[in-house]
């Protein structure tokens, strides 16, 4: 694999890391394997090429393999990289298998409403005991006391078709991603970020660049014509 595809594979991995830890705890690794093959398959087809198992699982699965042995190196790919995940071993079915979280994270339960949010900070490379990029869970309520939890693209409420499970759910979208921005900057809550279903966050990230939003809301359109 050249230095050029080696570079690209390592920042689409950690772009599918970094998406999905918004959501939830953790991924591990045949899941971001997936979520390769899913995105990315000409790209993935293409490497396989090169392997004597051209399976694209088994492909995969050794690209995410490479990520992670490559976190531990102090090379030119890996170093803004270095201490952003946490890798910890976990049973995942039979078998054992690396698991990634962020090395940093917060309860986003905590009483936030008498803080002073002047201003809000995303995305600094904060240093605790490690340096972890910060994700401003004050910005996201502001964000969502000002738009309200409905898709801003195809208006889905999760607690209109769930009831009480779904209520307050939703996906929050930086608008631009902190994995391009890289460096501490004010988030607007009003203009840097909006609420997303999970079906339109996925469909918005499907795409290298991610897509508009409106771009987003003009597909849904055009499918929704007879």
């Amino acid at each position: 694999m050249s230095a050029f595809k080696k570079a690209e594979v390592f920042i689409l991995i950690g772009q599918i890391i970094d998406d999905t830890l918004l959501t939830q705890d953790s991924i591990h690794r045949d899941q971001i394997a997936a979520r390769l093959i899913e995105k990315y398959p000409d790209l993935i087809q293409n490497i396989a090429t090169g392997y004597k198992n051209q399976n694209l699982t088994y492909v995969s699965g050794n690209l995410v393999d490479w990520f992670s042995a490559e976190l531990t190196k102090k090379s030119s790919i890996s170093k803004d990289w270095q201490n952003k995940y946490k890798q910890e071993r976990e049973k995942v079915g039979k078998r054992e298998v690396t698991v990634y979280k962020n090395m940093y994270s917060f309860s986003l339960e905590e009483n936030i409403s008498s803080v002073n949010t002047t201003k809000l900070v995303e995305g600094n490379l904060k240093t605790i005991v490690v340096n972890a990029f910060e994700r401003n869970p004050i910005a996201r309520k502001q964000c969502l006391e000002y738009y309200g939890t409905s898709c801003l693209c195809c208006g889905f409420d999760f607690y209109r078709t769930y009831g009480e499970i779904g209520q307050n759910y939703i996906h929050v979208h930086h608008i631009i991603p902190l994995a391009k921005i890289r460096k501490n900057y004010q988030v607007d809550p009003i203009k840097d970020l909006i609420p997303l279903c999970a079906n339109c966050h996925a469909m918005i990230h499907r795409t290298t660049p991610a897509l508009s939003t409106e771009k987003l809301k003009e597909i849904i359109k055009q499918s929704h014509q007879p």
